[in-house]
């Protein structure tokens, strides 16, 4: 159930003015001075908001491109480079990653936690889970946005007849396929590996010949004996005509993906 209420939640926030460009989801709007964004919105509710306390700021880009968000007790942060939502209150953090909701002693690295990244700094530093100092220019409907992928080399074959199935076991960008526009239905499919305890799949529609990202589809968890599977469907909304690729990242799961129009 955690990681079905996680996908959605996610799935429902991905959209902002700033991106309308690209194909989205529900939007979101805020009127309050100071709301927590979607996206922290489940972890408050996993570590609680006595623990957590209430937003004092809407969220801020850092210059390392991570969205960090002050607390009266923390600091959260949204990491793109890996999807993954932290909170620290200076001296441990919470993060909610592939193996569920951990915490480990800030200033330490789980150990599927990128090498790369540095880790969320104390609170009330100001700065998040990346690198750099952090800008002052609040993001736009409190919305962070999403990983930028590499471009990929384009392939001869382009799938181009719906619906398109593509599918995989490892973090990959698919081969691209063409979209007339308008609105679509992602059908997805995960299955843990065998000799695999969990598994982390995340992916994001994209258009194969900009590096700017795209929408984020799904975003889940398999983490318990009896989960070794699930399904479900995303919606995506006012896609331009154009060619397209799935941005895939996973840790051991089988995963596939059917886009047709909805139903």
């Amino acid at each position: 159930m955690r990681r079905q209420v996680f996908s959605m939640l996610i799935a429902g926030l991905v959209a902002a003015a700033g991106l309308s460009t690209w194909p989205v989801m529900a939007q979101t709007t805020s009127t309050a001075a100071c709301q927590l964004a979607p996206v922290f919105l489940m972890l408050r509710d996993l570590i609680g908001r006595d623990r957590m306390g209430d937003c004092t700021s809407a969220v801020i880009r850092s210059d390392s491109g991570d969205f960090n968000q002050p607390t009266t007790k923390g600091m959260l942060t949204f990491r793109p480079s890996d999807l993954i939502v932290a909170f620290s209150d200076g001296q441990t953090t919470w993060l909610y990653g592939p193996n569920g909701l951990e915490s480990r002693p800030t200033g330490t690295r789980l150990a599927w936690e990128n090498t790369a990244t540095t880790v969320v700094a104390s609170a009330g530093t100001g700065t998040g889970v990346g690198t750099g100092s952090t800008s002052t220019a609040p993001v736009a409907q409190g919305v962070p946005a999403l990983p930028v992928a590499p471009i990929p080399t384009p392939t001869p074959t382009v799938m181009s007849t719906l619906p398109i199935r593509v599918e995989g076991e490892d973090s990959t960008t698919t081969r691209p396929f063409e979209l007339t526009g308008g609105d679509y239905a992602v059908g997805w499919e995960i299955e843990r590996q065998r000799g695999r305890t969990s598994c982390y799949v995340g992916s994001r529609l994209r258009r194969w010949d900009d590096p700017n990202p795209g929408a984020l589809v799904l975003h889940t968890t398999l983490n318990t004996a009896n989960d070794r599977t699930a399904s479900g469907e995303a919606r995506v909304f006012s896609v331009l005509p154009g060619r397209y690729v799935f941005d895939v990242s996973t840790t051991g799961c089988d995963w596939r993906f059917v886009v047709r129009l909805p139903s």
